[in-house]
């Protein structure tokens, strides 16, 4: 003789169960993701700008009056320019002091910045999409600069990196 058919499947309770679970891990395991991907960026962003502070500090170095930047941030447009017509800002990438790369897609914006106050770099990341960092979600409003001696300072939120004098 044949089993009934309520032998048969998952009860209602045990599925709601299930779904409870994978919702309490879920709720856990967002907010470490984003915080990982976050901190990711911004340690990239560390990296990116200190290249970008060493490479204005270099090409400062190479023509003592000026220094490249404008406080404009350094796009894919940068690429496709020659070194003599390119603006402050794409001056770095133009003439070969760092190299061509998809400056879009980064995530957050490098800005060379014209030795204002010992700072050559900025790096920012706006979780709406850099226009000033209006909204508070954790982990997407951070900043970095970076000085003429090589020294990254926080703003917006970020962890100090870097050498500490």
């Amino acid at each position: 003789m044949r089993l009934a058919n309520s032998e048969r499947g998952f009860t209602l309770v045990e599925i709601l169960v299930a779904v409870v679970i994978v919702g309490v891990v879920a709720a856990i395991a967002v907010p470490q993701y984003t915080e990982a991907v976050e901190t990711a960026k911004a340690d990239n962003a560390a990296t990116k700008l200190l290249m970008v502070g060493a490479a204005n500090r270099i090409y400062h170095a190479d023509n003592p009056t000026i220094w490249a930047g404008n406080g404009t941030a350094i796009t894919n447009r940068c690429n496709r320019v020659r070194c003599g017509s390119a603006t402050p800002n794409c001056k770095l990438v133009a003439c070969g002091y760092l190299p061509k790369e998809d400056w879009d897609a980064i995530g957050y914006t490098i800005t060379p910045v014209a030795g204002i106050s010992g700072v050559v770099a900025r790096a920012q990341r706006c979780s709406d999409g850099g226009s000033g960092c209006t909204n508070n979600e954790p982990y997407t409003n951070w900043g970095y600069e970076v000085t003429d001696s090589g020294r990254i300072t926080e703003s917006g939120g970020a962890r100090q990196m870097g050498p500490r004098n």
